[in-house]
């Protein structure tokens, strides 16, 4: 018998086994660490618009010096209208929104006048949008604020809901790196 140096064709089978496990194994992570880095980054952009919406807030509450009226769907800081418009569609994605802007008239968000700005992005919706005055605690006032973000592509139903967001939370489904939600409340007294 002649001794022929090389591998055996069991042994090649071994080897492309225990690559292709290591290889599936390093390929399962790789596309584990893609999600878990595009679910921060929504995560971030919800959060940063979030607070960002909240804080106009709190420094028209606190600096604005008139007053401050609670009304349907919307808050009136001094000539000021934050007003929620849970079924504005903008730039043609699933943006509904909050808007910051001068009125006439009282706190309704009818009378929010041509020309206010959205202060949640496009491609995120305003899920919640609540002020909780305390007649005992004079101003004083706590704004609650819920964002949701979502694919653009994303279909987005008339309660809020879509195959990503299930009205309160994301849910666990394929996609659902892409969707985040940022709820935050904070309460804000009156300087001037």
């Amino acid at each position: 018998m002649s001794k022929s140096k090389g591998f055996t064709i069991i042994e090649l089978l071994i080897a492309t086994t225990v690559f292709s496990v290591i290889l599936l194994i390093m390929t399962s992570g790789l596309i584990y660490i893609g999600k878990v880095y595009y679910r921060t980054v929504a995560q971030t952009k919800t959060q940063e618009a979030s607070r960002s919406a909240i804080d106009q807030i709190s420094q028209a509450i606190q600096f604005s010096g008139g007053s401050v009226i609670v009304g349907v769907d919307a808050l009136c800081v001094g000539d000021t209208m934050f007003a929620k418009y849970p079924d504005l569609i903008v730039d043609g994605g699933p943006n509904k929104g909050l808007l910051r802007g001068s009125f006439t008239g009282d706190c309704n968000r009818a009378n929010l006048q041509a020309g206010a700005v959205q202060l949640i992005p496009s491609g995120m919706f305003l899920r919640q949008f609540n002020t909780v005055f305390d007649p005992l605690l004079p101003d004083v006032y706590t704004i609650g604020i819920q964002v949701v973000s979502v694919p653009a592509d994303e279909p987005i139903a008339a309660g809020g809901t879509s195959p990503l967001f299930d009205g309160v939370n994301c849910k666990l489904v394929a996609g659902s790196e892409f969707c985040a939600t940022s709820k935050l409340e904070t309460t804000i007294k009156k300087r001037l």
